[in-house]
């Protein structure tokens, strides 16, 4: 366990006299070192201004968590009253703020997605960089966090920057450049890299590497700030209020590390370019890649032949872009690596929430995709919210969102699930809906096991949640275990108290009930959310029960203003009554929304 200063005292410290040569000079060897020589304030110019009019101040800088952010950026500045701004990232990361007539300290916060999980990563500035570069990384969070002395969203909520000076964040990068210094060294960096200001390349090489091997996070509510080695499983913890640290980071295996992760890289680049062609490969152009292991594949219960001609061929014949790489963990002999696929020019993408494991080919001297290495296919594990007006005790309900699919019946008709984690109250119990091996429960069902009251939503951290599901077996008769999976959680429930109902689809007219003809049910969704779907489970006057299930994104049955449910849905019977589950999602955010309609 190590000792820094705690923040009270060095805000006290930072204002007297005594300490202002000491902080001169750190401030002047950090700036001058590693991570490129910083711009004098009015130097840096954007674009061609008219002759005679001078070039409007400005932040620039890179949003990125080791693959590009997409998303927004909100500055907000320490003016009375204050000025809020916001831009959207480029396809790079890259931002651009017009900085005339704000007023320092400032904090930025990027929201949107990363590597396919959805990230908001906080940075700030003084004076000093009004006109200038200010990255905003999962590293510039921790130091707003050390310099704030409280998690950095909460300070960018608070929207007091008072603390966030130029002299407090250059020492609190000091700080993170002392315990990253194992990693800095082993990856050729300077141990002085300039985290708030510097290039990132992004190509994973340099200072874009660190953040592939760096996880770095900040938690609401507690006042902690952790650093990860994505490699190796070494950590520093940093306690806000008391300038603690314990743990220490390695630096152990991250080269071999990050060679094996170029590797990888160039055969996504070989997989890309082959997509390209303007006709799907055939099998035999796909294992010429020497990027799979035909014999040792298994993604979501599919054999290699399988997946290939369900997944990846009818997604290649208009160009399939993987434009983000997300190290998850690496040893000498694994690498798992978590990937966001973009739509081609023809809306393909490859589907695949489980992260890809690559193994060496110690033969070839490459690393090698072997799926997932699921027999089942875990088809979403996300927050959820919903809301059922029929509901007098707790209508709205936050939580998490499982659906699996057991496609070869690998745990037999009575098969069931045991999912544990954080937020968690009791250990729950999956079985299959109906026997027909889909396994799925969420907020508001039969038995609504996750964190679905409010202390239960905010004890699952803001990141870095993993959760344990346990399948068993019971082909012989007896629960057997038959594989365990970890499930990481991309984003954290919406507290119940940010909810209401007009956070969730509104209806129209009640539809009547006995009717044997097609039912229509105006409906508004909100701006922010895409429909994904209905699902419906029906009555007729006779008690028979009946399903009815529509996928949003292949039948117009389900829009915007309404949805109907034909009369064969009950196979031509009088329908009795009826609770409809309408699926949304929120756009930009890996949150579903689920509301309950009833008639």
């Amino acid at each position: 366990m190590k000792f820094r200063d705690p923040r009270p005292w060095l805000a006290r410290s930072l204002a007297t006299a005594p300490m202002v040569p000491l902080a001169l000079g750190l401030v002047l060897s950090l700036a001058c070192g590693g991570g490129g020589s910083r711009p004098a304030a009015g130097t840096m110019t954007v674009g061609n201004p008219p002759p005679g009019k001078p070039t409007p101040p400005s932040i620039t800088g890179t949003a990125t968590a080791g693959t590009p952010l997409v998303g927004t950026i909100t500055l907000k500045d320490s003016a009375v009253p204050q000025h809020v701004l916001t831009a959207p990232c480029d396809v790079d990361g890259t931002f651009r703020f017009n900085t005339e007539g704000l007023k320092a300290p400032f904090m930025l916060k990027a929201e949107g997605q990363a590597g396919g999980v959805r990230r908001e990563l906080y940075s700030a500035g003084d004076s000093w960089d009004l006109d200038g570069k200010v990255n905003i990384t999962p590293c510039t969070d921790v130091i707003v966090a050390l310099a704030a002395g409280m998690p950095a969203a909460a300070t960018f909520e608070q929207g007091t920057f008072a603390r966030l000076t130029h002299s407090v964040l250059e020492f609190q990068m000091g700080e993170l450049q002392l315990e990253t210094a194992p990693l800095l060294a082993a990856l050729g960096l300077s141990p002085t890299l300039d985290y708030l200001h510097g290039s990132i390349p992004a190509d994973h090489t340099g200072p874009g590497a660190l953040l592939d091997v760096l996880q770095a996070s900040g938690a609401w509510g507690l006042p902690v700030a952790t650093l990860r080695n994505a490699v190796n499983g070494t950590s520093a913890r940093f306690n806000l209020a008391t300038g603690v640290v314990s743990g220490q980071l390695s630096g152990l295996g991250v080269t071999a590390a990050m060679g094996a992760f170029q590797s990888i890289r160039a055969g996504i680049k070989r997989l890309e370019d082959l997509s390209r062609t303007g006709t799907p490969p055939t099998m035999a152009q796909i294992r010429e890649l020497g990027f799979f292991d035909p014999g040792g594949f298994l993604q979501d219960g599919l054999s290699f032949p399988e997946w290939v001609d369900r997944d990846l061929r009818p997604r290649f014949a208009d160009g399939l872009p993987f434009p983000a790489m997300t190290l998850v963990s690496a040893d000498a002999r694994k690498v798992i690596v978590r990937f966001q696929t973009l739509p081609s020019a023809g809306g393909h993408s490859v589907r695949s929430l489980g992260p890809w494991v690559f193994h060496r080919d110690p033969t070839a001297e490459t690393w090698v995709c072997v799926g997932n290495q699921r027999d089942l296919d875990v088809q979403q594990f996300e927050p959820m919210v919903s809301y059922t007006p029929s509901d007098p005790v707790q209508p709205i309900r936050s939580g998490l969102y499982l659906h699996l699919e057991d496609p070869k019946g690998v745990l037999g008709a009575n098969g069931y699930a045991v999912l544990s984690g954080p937020g968690i109250a009791s250990t729950p119990y999956i079985p299959p809906v109906s026997g027909a091996g889909a396994f799925e429960l969420g907020p508001g069902q039969a038995d609504p096991f996750l964190a679905v009251t409010e202390d239960q939503v905010l004890r699952i951290p803001a990141s870095g949640s993993v959760y344990a599901l346990a399948l068993y077996s019971m082909a012989t008769g007896e629960p057997v275990l038959a594989a365990t999976y970890d499930l990481p959680l991309v984003t954290p429930p919406t507290p119940i108290a940010e909810l209401n109902p007009a956070s969730f689809a509104t209806l129209g007219s009640t539809a009547p009930a006995g009717s044997n003809s097609s039912i229509t049910r105006p409906i508004t969704i909100p701006d922010d959310y895409e429909v994904l779907g209905l699902l419906a489970f029906l009555w007729d006057d006779e008690s028979h029960k009946f399903s009815y299930r529509v996928n949003y994104s292949s039948d117009d049955t389900v829009s915007r203003d309404s949805y109907t449910i034909p009369s064969d849905a009950v196979g031509g019977r009088t329908f009795s009554h009826g609770d409809v589950n309408i699926y949304c999602k929120r756009r930009n955010r890996y949150e579903r929304k689920m509301f309950f309609d009833e008639f």
